[in-house]
């Protein structure tokens, strides 16, 4: 096993630290008899995401969609559900509230779960406003699957600027992958996934079902509605973190209406371990040793795909976590030990993270010229690059 796949070992075990830390600092934590939940610690911080580059705000909805076709894989007679939250440019944002960082039965239940407490995830403020109209004109598309246990809002800061430069992001909550999803209704799902090497193949088939499905629901989503032709369905790309990335490379080989693919340290499985990646494909990781799945992508490596390092980055420097942990230490001490987020500035690493990204879709989905893609950049000397050959 991949110290990739590992790491998505420690998500439960560090939310779980988080709270326990919290309320030891915090002091006790008086309960509301009438809702049942903890009341916001008195030191519970407010933490501002930095805001996205790009020249359009951020808008962001979210869809509720069933795959009739597919079971439900824990509940026999029922459907496969889906939640895809959309990050896209939009047109103005004047009288549309702000966004939740995470939906409030989600941000409870991770509470009730052993996670982070919800005031705190309620003081997390985010620069897309729910339900403003998209900027007119056809967009390219990005596709986002997030790590093993993990909810794409904990990925907020690269889907809004991806948004922001003009991109509409469908990002997908996978239900019994993600510690918590909810549904219709007030229904949450929660997390039935282990690590173990069955679970994580099981899930990894479930996730690319999950996908091509949001590929195939693409024509109806452009056909009517707020995004009635506003989806350019020729340019689709699409990148995840960790398990998510195993699923973008995935992908690559078994759909072609994917262009382009990044892979944000994760592992390679199942075909794409064994074939490498079809197409223009980004890898971005944190140093360490090279795993088998990644010998594998390295002996298939393409002229037109790129390996890059982020020096001082671990695991987790690649989500929100390392932004928003120096406000949480100061109610769980001692939580960077175990939440992997590595030693270097969390916003210098957004925004290397944001740099190549934008650059990597531009190029790909908009048919940019990006200097950063062709040569090692003096303006991120924190990154190795490696370009592809065959």
């Amino acid at each position: 096993m991949d110290r990739r796949t590992t790491h998505n070992l420690l998500t439960v075990g560090a939310i779980a630290l988080t709270v326990s830390a919290m309320l030891a600092v915090a002091g006790s934590v008086a309960a509301d008899p009438a809702v049942g939940e903890r009341a916001a610690p008195a030191a519970a911080p407010s933490i501002a995401l930095p805001p996205p580059s790009g020249r359009f705000a951020a808008g962001t909805v979210s869809l509720h969609w069933i795959d009739a076709s597919r079971p439900d894989p824990f509940l026999p007679g029922r459907r496969r559900e889906l939640l895809v939250q959309l990050w896209y440019p939009a047109a103005g944002t004047a009288g549309f509230p702000p966004a939740r960082y995470l939906p409030a039965r989600v941000a409870r239940a991770f509470e009730r779960l052993g996670g982070i407490a919800a005031p705190v995830f309620d003081r997390i403020r985010v620069h897309a406003r729910s339900g403003a109209p998209a900027v007119s004109g056809r967009h390219p598309l990005v596709l986002f699957s997030p790590g093993g246990g993990m909810l794409s809002g904990f990925y907020t800061s690269l889907l809004e600027e991806l948004a922001s430069q003009g991109f509409i992001v469908l990002a997908i909550d996978h239900p019994y992958d993600a510690e918590v999803v909810e549904l219709p209704g007030g229904r949450l799902v929660t997390r039935r996934f282990g690590e173990g090497p069955l679970d994580i193949n099981r899930g990894l088939s479930i996730r690319i079902a999950d996908v091509r499905f949001v590929l195939d629901r693409l024509t109806q989503l452009n056909a009517r509605g707020r995004f009635a032709g506003r989806l350019d369905l020729t340019r689709i790309g699409m990148f995840g973190h960790s398990r998510g990335g195993a699923t973008a490379a995935e992908l690559m080989l078994r759909d072609s209406r994917v262009d382009a693919g990044a892979n944000l340290d994760g592992s390679f499985n199942q075909r794409a371990a064994r074939r490498g990646v079809r197409g223009p494909f980004l890898l971005m990781t944190a140093p360490r040793g090279v795993g088998p799945s990644e010998q594998a992508y390295r002996a298939h490596l393409r002229r037109s795909q790129l390996r890059l390092t982020l020096r001082g980055a671990d695991h987790y420097t690649f989500s929100d976590f390392a932004l928003t942990l120096p406000a949480l230490e100061r109610l769980a001490p001692g939580l960077r030990k175990e939440l992997a987020v590595g030693s270097i500035d969390a916003r210098r690493a957004l925004a290397i993270e944001r740099g190549y990204l934008g650059a990597f879709f531009r190029a790909h989905l908009k048919a940019t010229r990006e200097p950063l893609l062709t040569h090692a950049s003096a303006a991120y000397p924190e990154v190795s690059f490696k370009r592809g050959t065959h």
